[in-house]
C-alpha cells in the first residue's frame, strides 16, 4: 500500500496513521524492515497504540486469552470469526438504532470504560459495517502474547518454531531498531489496552533519541473513541503531529 500511494502521488515520503492493530502491525513491521520504513515514511501517528499487553481490562478479550479460547477454536477447526452476515447486520441495527443502551454496554464490556464521550449516532454507522470478520490466527497472536507478556512474533509451538525461527519460543519484536518519529495518543479508559502497558512502550521510545516526538492520553477515552467521539480532540494533536513530520 505505501508503494503504491508514493509510486501513484509521486511524494518521497508519507505519514502513517494507526488504530490498534493497524499500530501493532507498524510496530512489528518497523523492527523487522528498519530501513524500508525510514526511507517511505515521515512518522507515524499511533492511535490507541497496541504493543505488548500483560493486562487488559475488558472482559470480553482477557477472558477469551486467559481462558485459551483461541486454542479451542483452532481444534474445532475454525479459520474466520466474525464474519458479517445478515443476522449480525440486523442484530447490531436493532440494537443501535431501537435499543441504544445495549449498544453503549457492548462497547463498556469490551473496549471503552467510559462511554460518555460516545456519539450514539456515530455508533449506529459503525455497528452497520461491524464485525466484519477477521482469522482466527489474528486472534491467537493476541492471545499467545497476551499470555505470554511479550510483543513477539507468532508462536507456532516449540518444535515448528524451531524450524522457523531456530529457538523454542519465538523472538520478541526489537523495538529499538525503530527509525521513525512517532506520536502516541492514547486513551485513559482503554478496555483493550491497559494504560500501563502503553506507559511502558513510551518508555521504551523515550529511550530511543529523536523517536518519541509526542505522547498523550485523554482521561475519558476508551479504544473506540478514536471513531465514535462527539469531541474528537485528539485530531487536534495529529494535525500538529502530521505538520512536524512534514517540516
Amino acid at each position: 500500500m505505501i508503494d503504491h500511494i508514493i509510486t501513484k502521488t509521486k511524494v518521497q515520503k508519507i505519514t502513517y496513521v494507526g488504530h490498534s492493530q493497524g499500530t501493532t502491525q507498524l510496530f512489528a513491521a518497523m523492527t523487522i524492515m528498519p530501513e524500508y520504513f525510514e526511507k517511505n515514511l515521515n512518522g507515524f501517528i499511533a492511535l490507541a497504540p497496541v504493543v505488548r499487553q500483560t493486562n487488559i481490562p475488558g472482559v470480553a478479550l482477557g477472558t477469551a486469552a486467559k481462558d485459551y479460547l483461541d486454542d479451542v477454536l483452532n481444534w474445532m477447526g475454525v479459520n474466520s470469526i466474525l464474519g458479517m452476515s445478515d443476522m449480525t447486520r440486523y442484530i447490531d441495527g436493532f440494537a443501535c438504532g431501537k435499543v441504544e443502551f445495549l449498544c453503549i454496554g457492548l462497547l463498556k464490556i469490551v473496549s471503552d470504560g467510559d462511554s460518555t464521550c460516545v456519539d450514539p449516532s456515530r455508533l449506529q454507522v459503525f455497528m452497520s459495517h461491524y464485525p466484519t470478520g477477521s482469522s482466527l490466527k489474528c486472534l491467537r497472536h493476541i492471545a499467545k502474547n497476551v499470555r505470554a507478556k511479550r510483543f513477539q512474533q507468532f508462536d507456532y509451538g516449540k518444535k515448528d518454531n524451531l524450524i522457523k525461527y531456530g529457538t523454542e519460543t519465538p523472538p520478541e519484536y526489537n523495538l529499538s531498531k525503530i527509525r521513525n518519529k512517532i506520536c502516541l495518543l492514547a486513551g485513559e479508559a482503554d478496555l483493550m489496552v491497559d494504560i500501563k502497558d502503553t506507559l511502558w512502550l513510551k518508555e521504551q521510545l523515550k529511550g530511543m533519541e529523536g523517536i518519541l516526538t509526542l505522547y498523550k492520553s485523554y482521561k475519558e477515552y476508551g479504544h473506540s473513541a478514536y471513531t465514535l467521539a462527539k469531541d474528537p480532540r485528539f485530531l487536534v494533536d495529529a494535525l500538529h503531529c502530521a505538520e512536524s513530520f512534514n517540516k
